[in-house]
Formats: C-alpha cells, sequence, structure tokens
C-alpha cells in the first residue's frame, strides 16, 4: 500500500496541511496519510495546544479525507523531543517504504535540524516537488538537496 507520512507540530491545523496532503496523494496515488503530530517540537519553545489536543484537531480536520487516514502516536510514545532522523526509521519499521511529506516552511530552516546528514543518509531515489510542498521517497528530500547544492532533476510540480 503506497503510503504518506507527513509530519509536523499541526499547531493548529490548518487548511494548507490539509491541501498539501491532498496534492501529495494526488500526484503519487497514495492510499494511506499517516499523520505524525510532534510531541515535544524541537523547532519550538513549547506547543500552543496540548499533544493530545492536537490530535483531536488532526481528527476533526481529515475526518473526511479520501484516503485512509491514521495519525501516529509515535512521537508520544518516547515523552520526549524526537528529531526527524530518529522517528523516520520507526516510522519505516512500522508501515515498511513510505514518502514523507515536509511542509516548506519546515523546510526552510532544515540546515538547522538534528543531524540533516542523517536525514539525507536515508536516500530513495523516489522525489517530487508538489507545489508548496515536498514529498520525500523515504528521507530523500528533494528540496534539501537543492539547499545544499544539490540539482533538481527529478522534480516533479503538481498543478
Amino acid at each position: 500500500m503506497k503510503t504518506i507520512v507527513f509530519g509536523g507540530a499541526f499547531d493548529p491545523v490548518h487548511s494548507e496541511h490539509i491541501s498539501l496532503a491532498a496534492a501529495a496523494v494526488k500526484e503519487l496515488g497514495a492510499e494511506k496519510l499517516v499523520l505524525v503530530p510532534t510531541f515535544s517540537p524541537g523547532h519550538k519553545s513549547n506547543a500552543e495546544a496540548s499533544f493530545s489536543d492536537r490530535v483531536e484537531m488532526l481528527k476533526l480536520a481529515f475526518s473526511d479525507f479520501p484516503v485512509q487516514t491514521e495519525i501516529s502516536d509515535v512521537e508520544r510514545i518516547s515523552g520526549k523531543t524526537n528529531y526527524t532522523f530518529e522517528i523516520l526509521p520507526l516510522i519505516e519499521k512500522k508501515y515498511g517504504e513510505a514518502f514523507y511529506l515536509v511542509g516548506g516552511d519546515s523546510l526552510e530552516h532544515f540546515s538547522t535540524w538534528r543531524h540533516p546528514e542523517k536525514i539525507l543518509e536515508l536516500r530513495n531515489s523516489q522525489n517530487r516537488a508538489c507545489g508548496e510542498c515536498t514529498v520525500v521517497g523515504y528521507g530523500n528530500v528533494f528540496v534539501l538537496d537543492t539547499l545544499l547544492g544539490g540539482d533538481d532533476d527529478g522534480a516533479v510540480t503538481c498543478a
């Protein structure tokens, strides 16, 4: 089953989150969307809404989403600040190969993420830029390559 994993603070959940996810699902022909709210966002001092409130917001916002949708509590289980390089292997273990969806606002600060080089080491040959989002074939972030001096040969832009 082709799966998209969409991680973020979702604080608050807004229409752009839904639009990005819908564009990625359409572009990739995905059958499942897994939402991964951060437990303790490493890039923010504190979340405005609690983890459980953000999960409830996600349930409401994605209740009519056109593909199977699941909200993962992988970050809550650890009970600490989690980082993408730690979470992606756990996601892969549970869901198999997946596409990781990242909003452009998060990618602007990729160089400040914890161990960005480890994220790039999780490379997969698939990558697609999708409007304001980047869909990565498990860890291979097209926009990240561009920010780090790579090229943009694999990009496919959604309408």
